[in-house]
Parts: structure tokens; C-alpha cells; sequence
């Protein structure tokens, strides 16, 4: 598994485990009026921050903040769990915007004299929460609650779409080798990807199992849950051509050939590293796995 990758899902992780904490954002210290040097230790935030229309008070931000292509323009300060605090100083902020669990990770924050904002984003409720929070602390509240708007709308239109349907069970691969079986993550019940393939007319193919919100599975636990889709991110960060998909598809043939999803050709080869991005653009996430687990809703 690429670096990149292993660091995102090691990061997932690390969130998912700290799930007692807090049910809403807060701030460290006391805010200033109008931070005008943010810089954003979350990829969703990033993106956020630039869906308010507030991208140009950005100094810094991480290595995976990608979204939108703008936010490539922003200096670095490094990844997500190897943050170059040289780099922080030197961009001198007045607000820091991070995930509120792993506080250790960000206590040097405490020593530069600049106010925090720690944030949620391990349900949609809480990406919900995120951006009015986000907006209110930049100073525009109305614009948070228009594209909060904006995107319950879009996630209404694609639950009408999906009205009356069966919901498919579906397994969620969000980190495997091509061309192997090994590294098998998937996103578990109660997980931020799993929420989001739920708006989208899936169901948890692992049911009930208290694994976690990102474990580990074997080529095992596929064929005895035997979901009627599977969706894997196994492109996600590098891109395929037609001949990789295709080896990649043979694979599910050759090896499970007996599951229902490799059985009624539902195997899908996903390459949007959006979807594991808890910001503004969860919405269009969803509409996106809705056309896939469920295309006959969108024939038209």
C-alpha cells in the first residue's frame, strides 16, 4: 500500500477510535473577531473554508487537502501525522482549524499563541455542524447555512430517486493491493463511508458486526457475508487503465466466484478519492454511489 494511502486510512482510523468524544466543534481558546491566517489541518475543512467563498485567508495546509484544485496554491506544513511545526511558525496564523481527537498531535499548537478550532467529522451530522461552524468562526454564518442547504437538497433528491427500492448489501473496500487479497480494509457499520453508502442505497453487508468503523477483513469474511455489491477503492489514489481494471476484475472471477456481487457483475472499481473526504462534497459522494449500487434508479 502506497504511503499516502496507508497515512489517510491510518488517519480514519485514529478518528474512528476516539469516538467518545464530544458531540460538537469547539474552539481551545477564545476566538478573535476575524482570523484572517488559517491554517487547516483537516482535507475536508480545506475544502469548506474554500466552498464559503474564504480560500484566500488560507496559509497553510496539509499535504491531502487536494480539494479544490486552488487549494494546491496553499504552502504545506507537511502531512497529517508528520506536521512540520517549523512550517506552521513560520506562516505566522491566528487560527488553527484540526480534528478534535489526537490532542497530543496538535499541543504545540499551545505554544504558538493561536486560537484552535477542533472539529467533527465522523457522521454527516457532524460535517453538517462542521461547516456552520467553520463559516461562523470566519464570520459568514449565512453562507455555512446555504451550502449546508444546498447539499441536504441534492441528498433529498437522490433518497426520492431511491424511494421504494430494497436496499443492496454492500461491501465496503476502502484499502486492498491490486492484485492480491492482502490489507483488506473495509468500512464497518457505523463508519463515515458506511453512513454516507447508506444515503445511497446500500446496506452494511458485515450487518451488526462490532468490528470497528475501519478493520480489517480476510478474502474469508467476503465470501461468508456475501454481499450483493461490492464497492472497491482499490484505484482510488492511483488511477487504472482498462487493462488494470480488467486484471482486476478476473481476480474477483477467478477468486470468489461463488459471491452474488462477482456473480451479478457488481464488483465496483471506484477511483474517487473524494469519498473518503467528510466535506461539502458528500453530498455529490452520495448521488455518485446511489447511480452505482443502484443504477435502474437513474435510467433516465
Amino acid at each position: 500500500m502506497c504511503a499516502a494511502r496507508f497515512s489517510f486510512l491510518f488517519a480514519l482510523c485514529l478518528a474512528a477510535l476516539a469516538c467518545g468524544g464530544p458531540p460538537t466543534p469547539s474552539g481551545a481558546t477564545e476566538p478573535s473577531a476575524h482570523p484572517e491566517r488559517i491554517i487547516s489541518f483537516v482535507p475536508a475543512v480545506t475544502e469548506i473554508v474554500f466552498a464559503l467563498g474564504e480560500g484566500h485567508r488560507l496559509v497553510g495546509r496539509t499535504d491531502f487537502c487536494k480539494w479544490p484544485a486552488e487549494a494546491a496554491q496553499v504552502p504545506s506544513i507537511g502531512g497529517l501525522l508528520n506536521i512540520s511545526w517549523e512550517q506552521v511558525r513560520a506562516r505566522e496564523p491566528d487560527l488553527a482549524i484540526h480534528m478534535w481527537s489526537n490532542e497530543d498531535l496538535y499541543r504545540p499548537l499551545q505554544s504558538l499563541d493561536v486560537d484552535t478550532l477542533a472539529i467533527h467529522t465522523e457522521t454527516v451530522d457532524q460535517v453538517r455542524d462542521t461547516i456552520r461552524a467553520v463559516a461562523e468562526r470566519l464570520g459568514v454564518p449565512e453562507r455555512g447555512e446555504a451550502l449546508v442547504r444546498e447539499m441536504d437538497v441534492q441528498i433529498a433528491a437522490v433518497a426520492e430517486r431511491l424511494a421504494g427500492l430494497e436496499p443492496r448489501r454492500t461491501l465496503l473496500l476502502i484499502g486492498r493491493e491490486p492484485g492480491g487479497w492482502q490489507s483488506l480494509f473495509v468500512a464497518g457499520p457505523g463508519s463515515f463511508v458506511s453512513e454516507l453508502a447508506e444515503h445511497a442505497g446500500a446496506v452494511n453487508a458485515l450487518g451488526g458486526e462490532t468490528l470497528g468503523a475501519y478493520p480489517t477483513i480476510s478474502r474469508e469474511i467476503i465470501i461468508a457475508t456475501d454481499p450483493e455489491v461490492i464497492l472497491d477503492t482499490v484505484f482510488e489514489y492511483t488511477g487504472s487503465t482498462p487493462e488494470q481494471r480488467e486484471a482486476e476484475r478476473a481476480l474477483y472471477r477467478e477468486s470468489l466466484p461463488t459471491v452474488t456481487a462477482v456473480r451479478d457483475g457488481r464488483v465496483i472499481l471506484w477511483d474517487d478519492p473524494h469519498l473518503t473526504v467528510p466535506g461539502p462534497g458528500m453530498a455529490a459522494q452520495i448521488e455518485k454511489l446511489a447511480r452505482a449500487i443502484h443504477p435502474e434508479a437513474f435510467d433516465d
